[in-house]
């Protein structure tokens, strides 16, 4: 059956730390027969208000990325005031509430992106994962992790991630029942759609997306030739 691919970690220029534009998110929705757009920015959903206004015809799922006391987590939503009230979110993640209508994505799992890359070599693959206690105060509380990241496959590349690191991904989505994505985490529009997320073809709302995720009926991908490398799934 044919499926839909969708990047889901986008960072627009709501985000202190991106470039890439919501103008050039609109034009390229335009380019597309059946749009499915979305931004993961840090704090702020003025993307999503400005992405509604422009494209009344696509698919605009409402969602955020948040700084837990765990780490970094994308939430999705069918009921965009609920996402509008996590913009000052500062908690665990189990703060959030396991309502049917939202979904959470542990983001670059078990990599925090404010660690010194030069060291990484010291810590994969020997120690890919938190410890159990760690691990214990985040899995029951996600729907999915995320398989595939731009800046994770950029380190793959480099050597500093090792596959071990995607086997124990693996691993823990299987063992946990979690879905498993992909999203570029674009900063800027040359990044975008190189990672993605494939949802059924019969993707129509955005409560069809939230259900996709916490059934584990998607599947990441990304684009072998931009990254260099070949990552198994």
């Amino acid at each position: 059956m044919a499926s839909i691919q969708v990047d889901i970690h986008v960072h627009s220029s709501f985000s202190r730390c991106s470039t890439l534009s919501v103008d050039f998110l609109v034009a390229q929705a335009k380019k597309c027969s059946t749009p499915v757009v979305l931004c993961t920015d840090h704090g702020d959903i003025g993307a999503w208000r400005q992405l509604m206004k422009e494209l009344p015809d696509a698919l605009i799922i409402p969602a955020i990325e948040v700084e837990a006391t765990e780490g970094d987590f994308l939430v999705y939503s069918s009921d965009a005031h609920f996402i509008e009230e996590l913009t000052n979110f500062d908690a665990s993640v189990s703060q959030l509430t396991e309502e049917e209508n939202i979904a959470v994505v542990w983001a670059h799992p078990c990599l925090s992106q404010h660690v010194d890359f030069a060291k990484l070599e010291e810590k994969f693959p020997d120690r890919p994962l938190p410890d159990a206690q760690s691990l214990a105060g985040i899995l029951p509380y996600i729907d999915g992790v995320e398989f595939f990241n731009g800046t994770i496959l950029d380190l793959a590349a480099s050597g500093l991630v090792q596959p071990t690191y995607f086997k124990n991904m693996n691993y823990l989505a299987k063992k946990h029942g979690l879905a498993c994505t992909g999203g570029s985490d674009a900063h800027e529009q040359e990044l975008w759609q190189k990672v993605w997320t494939e949802f059924p073809a019969t993707l129509k709302t955005a409560a069809d997306f939230v259900k996709a995720i916490k059934e584990s009926k998607v599947k990441p991908g990304y684009d072998q030739e931009h990254f260099k490398t070949r990552i198994k799934y």
